[in-house]
């Protein structure tokens, strides 16, 4: 793809209903969702599901607290613990992407050649550092066979200019497009498609997806090193903090058997606070590395084949074990439009707690979404 090609797919915001679940429609995902449904796109989507898959052994504690009726997870542990600890109705299906090949029937090009190569990407709350000059000879080194290389970039490593960098060595680049973009998928798989290898220096999803489409996987290269970005909280709701809080003391059991938190005794409920949120922190982030070092073990060196321990690990973390049948997911979506509002009544009904909370949070963003709207930078 050229510079500008790049650049236009990763700018290009696309619209969405209001009020709809946008962690679940993030990365073409909900259009998944609706097209194996049959759900229209002028719809809200109102059930609780992640964009991917998930490095996290355990739902987070947002997830469980969800206000919405009904929840999609791609893993079937999450299935338990939601069961078990959420007052939200789940179901166990397979991702999106596995559900966008059972819808379309995508398989290989017959002229696979070369590596798609996937760039530990940055994120909104964090930076990634990769020795470049490192990072590029790895590349260009890569056996014959594995040549060439093509470059994915994510929407945000575009928009920083990696794209330019990389253009520059001669190397092509792609990307799927902007968080929001419908097609996310559609040209996920209309570009692995045409290669026989992928590769990343680090975790990502992709490789899950590569190795289920059938592309041998390999976690090779300089190590990618994150940091966390500067976030400015005196504009953060702190209803948001103290619903946090409320979720911490509610699923603290939860964390003590899964992740190995401790318990502890504060004098004041803000020391409490404070100390569960790093602990929170502090063992989610264990479990993420966990699991990177796990993908990173299984999928490590130059791979010329899935072997049977990736196959099963890809077929666990995707939900390729799940079936749901369209008609049943077009139930689940339709109804959770009657279902949620009425539960979400119910409940605050019964929580005077949490209906404050709402309320203060619901105010909240409404005053920093019209802030964002009608500030000017010199505000």
């Amino acid at each position: 793809m050229h510079a500008k090609d790049l650049e236009a797919r990763a700018t290009t915001v696309e619209w969405y209903p209001p009020f709809t679940n946008l962690g679940a429609e993030m990365y073409g995902a909900g259009e998944v969702l609706r097209r194996y449904a049959r759900y229209p796109r002028w719809l809200p989507v109102w059930v609780e599901a992640t964009h991917s898959t998930s490095q996290n052994y355990v739902p987070s504690v947002r997830d469980l607290g969800t206000f919405y009726s009904q929840s999609l997870v791609y893993v079937k542990r999450y299935k338990s613990i939601f069961d078990q600890y959420s007052k939200t109705k789940c179901h166990f299906i397979p991702c999106p992407f596995v559900l966008y090949r059972l819808l379309t029937g995508v398989t290989l090009a017959p002229d696979q050649q070369g590596t798609l190569a996937f760039y530990s990407h940055s994120m909104v709350i964090k930076d990634v550092d990769v020795d470049f000059e490192a990072y590029i000879e790895n590349l260009k080194s890569l056996p014959e066979e594995r040549q060439p290389v093509t470059v994915c970039l994510h929407y945000i490593d575009v928009q920083k200019g990696v794209h330019k960098k990389i253009l520059a060595r001669g190397i092509d680049c792609v990307t799927f497009g902007h968080a929001t973009s419908r097609d996310f998928v559609a040209r996920f798989y209309e570009t692995a498609r045409n290669f026989k290898y992928a590769m990343c220096n680090d975790w990502t999803s992709a490789l899950l997806y590569c190795a289920d489409f059938g592309l041998p996987v390999s976690v090779y290269g300089p190590t990618a090193y994150y940091t966390m970005r500067t976030i400015n909280y005196s504009t953060t709701a702190s209803a948001s903090i103290e619903w946090y809080t409320k979720l911490y003391d509610k699923y603290w059991p939860l964390l003590i058997s899964q992740l190995g938190a401790e318990d502890r005794e504060f004098a004041t409920a803000a020391e409490r606070q404070q100390w569960q949120i790093k602990e929170h922190a502090r063992v989610t982030d264990l479990q993420a590395g966990n699991t990177v070092r796990r993908c990173a073990a299984i999928f490590s060196g130059l791979n010329d084949e899935i072997t049977p321990e990736q196959q099963a690990f890809v077929h666990q973390e995707l939900g390729r074990e799940a079936t749901i049948s369209r008609a049943k997911l077009g139930w689940i979506l339709y109804s959770a439009l009657i279902r949620t509002p009425v539960n979400l009544i119910f409940r605050l009904l019964r929580d005077r707690d949490e209906r404050q909370l709402v309320s203060k949070m619901a105010y909240q963003k409404i005053r920093r979404d019209w802030l964002k709207l009608y500030s000017t930078p010199n505000n």
